[in-house]
C-alpha cells in the first residue's frame, strides 16, 4: 500500500465562475485555460459546475445556436462534493456512482477548495499501480462508438448522449481518421453560434493519437499526458481500429487493484489484531503466573530462612564442640580417629552447603525486589574507585587460595564520577571479581577503569581463565544460568543469578553490561555507567554558601519551583512563617532566570512541569557558573526523584519539618565542593559515632586503613582513639595533603 498521503485527497487549485456570466464568455475561459470543468460559486460556497458534458448535451438540445445564454441555462445545478480528507477510492467510487467525471472537493465548513477529474485519479493511483497493469489491450474498450466524417454534428451529439459516452471514433473503412470529444465541442461553441449545422469532419480532432494492444499501460499514460489528451485509438499494425483505451478504463483498472489490495491489507490488519489479542492474553497470563511464581518463591525463600539459620547454627556449633572435645577422645584408636575425621567432614559439609543456599536465597530475594521495584537505592556521586578497589579489596582473599592467580586493577585518571548506590556497585564488581577468580587457575585477572568520550565509565573484568562456550554467550546473563567451565566435566557451582543481578543493576542506571569471550583464551565482563560531572578538584576552596540579594542572613532567599498554584502558595507560606524569604516560579525556564538574577540560597524544585521539566533545569543550573552552586531540594512525588540531580529529593506530600530542616542545612553548608572525609570508628565496636561532614563522608574498618592510604587520598581524616597506633600516625604525617583529626573515646567505654 502506498503512504496515506498518496491516497488522500488533495485540493487543487480551482477557477469559478458566477452563474450570471454569457454562457460563450465562460466556455472561452474554460478553452483559454485548458481545463475541462468552470466551477460555479456563490461566495465561497458551490453552486453549480459547468463540463464539456453538459455543453455537448446543451448543443443536442439547442442545436448549436448558443447565443443570448448564461452559464445558470447550462450548468449542473446538483454539485456532488466530497471531503478533503476523504481517500481516492472514496472519489472513485462517488464519481462511478454518479456517473460524472468531476468532484468539487470542500472543506468542513463546505466552501470549495478544489476539484478532482478523472485525470488527477490516474495521476495519484498510477505512481503505486500503473507498473502492476501490463498491456493496455488488458484495459481498453472494445465496444466502440464510431461515425463517418460527413455525419452532422446534431446526430453525433444525439448518439454519444444517447450511449453516455465522452467521444466517438470518427473511421474510414477500418482505419480511425480522427475523434469527436466532449472538448472539442465545448470549443466549437467559443467559435461558432451555429455549431449544430456542421459535420463530423469540420470539428473532430485529426489525426487521432493511436497506441497497440501490446504497448504497455504507463505507456499509454505518459502519451496521454504529453499530448494533453483523455482517449486514444488502440489499433493493430495495419491501423485497423481495435478499441479505445480512455483515463476511465486506466482508473478503473488502477482503483480495481487498488481495492483489492486494500481488501487484503484489511483482512491482513484484522487477522494481525486478532494474533496480538491473543499474543497481549497470553503475555498477561504468563505475567501473572511469573508474579505468583516470584511472590511464592520469595515467600519460601523468606519462610527458609529461621530454619536454615538454626541449621546453619547448630552445624557449626556441633562441629566446633566435636573437635575440640570429642575428637581427641579418639586417641590413637584408628578406627575412632577414622569416623571422627568422617563425622567433621561431613558437618563441613553442612556448613557449606547451607552457607550456598543462603547465598542462592539472598540472589533470589534480591533479583525478585529489583525486578519488582521494591528496592531503596542509596544513589549518591562517587568515585569509580571507591567500589573498583574496594571489590579488589573484598575478594583477594579467593586469589590468596590461588597463588598462581595475580589481582591486578588499573584505574585511570581523572575519570568522571558515576552517580550510583556504592553498595549495589560493590555488589556487581564482588559477583565478576568471583567469577573470574573461580574459573582462571593460572595468570591474571585485571580490573580496569576507563572514560569513554567523557560519557561514559567502562570498567573492565579480563582474565586468563578457559573461556566461555560460544552458545552460551548469549545466555550468561539469564535467570539460573550457570556458565560451564570448558575442558571439564564438572557442573559449576553457583545459584546462577549473580550476573542476572549484574545486568539488573547496571540497566538500573541506564547502562549496558556484556561479555566477550575466546575458548581458551579467557573472558572478558565489561559495562558501562553514564557519567557525571568530572569531580573537582579536592584542593578547590570551601564554599559556604552563595551572596543573597542583599538580605539579612536570618532570613535568606528561598526560589521554589512548582507548575501547581496551590503548592506555590502553600510553600510561600510555610517558608515565610518560618523566617525565610521566598520567591515562587512555574516553570523550569523562569525558574533558570530568576535563579541567576536573585541568586537564592537555596531553590526548591518540582520535576514534572510543563515544558521544561525540573531534571533539565537543575543540569542547566550546574552548568551555569553563576547558579551551579545552588543547592536544590527536588520536591517530587516522581518515584526516581533521586535521580534528578539535586541535593536532597523528598516525597509529596510535602513532610513540613523535614523539608525546613533540608532547606537550613543546605543553607547552612552549602553545596560543598570541599575535600573528602574518612571516618575510622572505635574497633572495640561499642555504640555509634555520628559524624556530621560537609564533605563526601566514607567509613572504612581499622584493618582497610593501610589500603586507603596507598590510592592518592587527600582530605580529612578522623581516627578514634582506640584504633590509632604510632606507624599509622607516622605514616600519615608523611602525607603532605591529608589533615588527621584524633576523635577522643567515650570515657563511658
Amino acid at each position: 500500500m502506498g503512504s496515506e498521503e498518496t491516497r488522500k485527497i488533495v485540493p487543487t487549485h480551482v477557477i469559478t465562475s458566477s452563474q450570471d456570466v454569457p454562457l460563450v464568455d465562460a466556455v472561452e475561459t474554460m478553452r483559454r485555460n485548458n481545463i475541462s470543468c468552470l466551477l460555479v460559486t456563490r461566495g465561497d460556497m458551490p453552486a453549480g459546475i459547468l463540463t464539456e458534458r453538459d455543453l455537448a448535451r446543451f448543443l443536442e438540445r439547442v442545436g448549436g445556436e448558443v447565443e443570448g445564454y448564461q452559464v445558470r441555462d447550462v450548468m449542473s445545478a446538483a454539485v456532488v462534493t466530497i471531503s478533503e480528507s476523504e481517500d481516492l477510492f472514496a472519489a472513485y467510487s462517488l464519481m462511478c456512482g454518479k456517473n460524472i467525471r468531476h468532484l468539487v472537493v470542500v472543506d468542513d465548513q463546505g466552501r470549495a477548495v478544489g476539484i478532482k477529474t478523472f485525470s488527477d485519479l490516474m495521476r495519484r493511483l498510477g505512481e503505486e499501480y500503473l507498473s502492476e497493469i501490463k498491456t493496455v489491450g488488458e484495459v481498453m474498450t472494445r465496444d466502440v462508438l464510431t461515425m463517418q466524417p460527413d455525419q452532422s454534428i446534431r446526430e453525433a451529439l444525439r448518439v454519444m448522449g444517447h450511449r453516455g459516452v465522452s467521444c466517438v471514433l470518427v473511421v474510414e473503412g477500418d482505419v480511425p481518421v480522427g475523434i469527436l470529444t466532449e472538448r472539442d465541442l465545448a470549443r466549437l461553441v467559443a467559435f461558432d453560434r451555429s455549431a449544430g449545422a456542421r459535420v463530423v469532419r469540420e470539428v473532430m480532432s485529426s489525426p487521432v493519437s493511436s497506441i497497440g494492444p501490446g504497448d504497455y499501460a504507463f505507456e499509454a499514460v505518459a502519451r496521454m499526458e504529453s499530448l494533453g489528451v483523455r482517449h486514444q485509438a488502440v489499433t493493430d499494425e495495419a491501423g485497423r481500429l481495435l478499441g479505445l483505451i480512455t483515463q476511465t478504463d486506466l482508473v478503473a483498472s488502477l482503483v480495481k487493484r487498488y481495492a483489492a489490495l486494500e481488501f487484503m491489507v484489511r483482512k491482513r490488519t484484522r487477522q494481525l489484531v486478532r494474533k496480538n489479542e491473543e499474543l497481549e492474553y497470553s503475555n498477561q497470563q504468563l505475567r501473572h503466573l511469573d508474579e505468583m511464581k516470584s511472590a511464592f518463591l520469595s515467600s519460601v525463600s523468606h519462610e527458609l530462612r529461621t530454619p536454615l539459620t538454626s541449621l546453619l547454627g547448630f552445624a557449626k556449633i556441633t562441629g566446633r564442640i566435636f573437635s575440640e572435645r570429642f575428637a581427641p577422645l579418639a586417641g590413637d584408636t584408628p578406627s575412632l580417629r577414622k569416623f571422627s575425621q568422617r563425622i567433621c567432614r561431613n558437618l563441613e559439609v553442612m556448613t557449606q552447603e547451607g552457607e550456598r543456599m543462603t547465598r542462592l536465597i539472598n540472589d533470589f530475594l534480591d533479583l525478585t525486589k529489583i525486578e519488582a521495584g521494591r528496592v531503596e537505592w542509596r544513589d549518591k556521586l562517587i568515585p569509580v574507585t571507591d567500589f573498583v578497589l574496594h571489590a579488589c579489596h573484598a575478594v583477594r582473599g579467593q586469589f590468596e587460595a590461588k597463588p598462581e592467580v595475580e589481582l591486578r586493577s588499573h584505574v585511570a585518571e581523572m575519570l568522571p564520577q558515576v552517580y550510583v548506590d556504592v553498595d549495589r556497585m560493590l555488589q556487581v564488581m564482588v559477583n565478576l571479581l568471583s567469577n573470574a577468580a573461580k574459573f582462571t587457575d593460572k595468570g591474571a585477572v585485571t580490573v580496569t577503569a576507563v572514560g569513554i568520550d567523557d560519557e561514559f565509565v567502562e570498567i573492565r573484568v579480563t582474565d586468563t581463565g578457559q573461556g566461555i562456550p560460544a552458545q552460551s554467550l548469549q545466555k550468561v546473563f539469564d535467570k539460573f544460568h550457570q556458565i560451564e567451565q570448558l575442558g571439564t566435566d564438572t557442573h559449576a557451582e553457583g545459584t546462577g543469578l549473580g550476573l542476572a543481578i549484574c545486568k539488573e543493576i547496571i540497566q538500573h542506571y541506564g547502562g549496558r553490561i556484556w561479555v566477550e569471550s575466546e575458548p581458551g583464551k579467557g573472558s572478558c565482563f565489561k559495562f558501562r555507567l553514564p557519567a557525571s560531572k568530572p569531580s573537582r578538584d579536592s584542593r578547590e576552596a570551601i564554599l559556604t554558601g552563595l551572596p543573597t540579594d542583599g538580605g539579612d542572613e536570618a532570613d535568606p532567599l528561598i526560589l521554589a519551583v512548582d507548575d501547581s498554584p496551590g503548592i506555590r502558595d502553600y510553600l510561600e507560606q510555610l517558608f515565610r512563617d518560618d523566617g525565610f524569604r521566598i520567591v515562587t516560579v512555574g516553570d523550569g525556564l523562569t525558574a533558570l532566570k530568576a535563579a541567576e538574577e536573585m541568586l537564592p540560597r537555596c531553590i526548591v524544585m518540582d520535576l514534572m512541569m510543563p515544558g521544561m521539566e525540573g531534571s533539565e533545569a537543575i543540569r542547566r543550573l550546574r552548568e551555569n557558573p553563576a547558579t551551579e552552586n545552588i543547592p536544590v531540594v527536588v520536591l517530587s512525588a516522581y518515584p526516581y526523584r533521586s535521580h534528578a540531580g539535586g541535593d536532597v529529593a523528598l516525597p509529596k506530600p510535602v513532610d513540613e519539618e523535614q523539608l525546613l530542616q533540608a532547606v537550613r542545612g543546605l543553607i547552612r553548608g552549602g553545596r560543598i565542593k570541599g575535600r573528602k572525609c574518612i571516618l575510622v570508628p572505635n574497633p572495640k565496636g561499642h555504640g555509634n559515632m555520628l559524624m556530621i561532614s560537609a564533605g563526601k563522608l566514607r567509613y572504612i574498618r581499622p584493618e582497610e586503613l593501610q589500603v586507603n592510604m596507598t590510592h592518592r587520598f587527600s582530605g580529612t581524616m578522623f581516627l578514634s582513639g582506640g584504633s590509632r597506633d604510632h606507624l599509622t600516625l607516622k605514616k600519615l604525617s608523611e602525607i603532605d595533603d591529608v589533615v588527621v583529626m584524633i576523635l577522643p573515646e567515650d570515657e563511658a567505654e
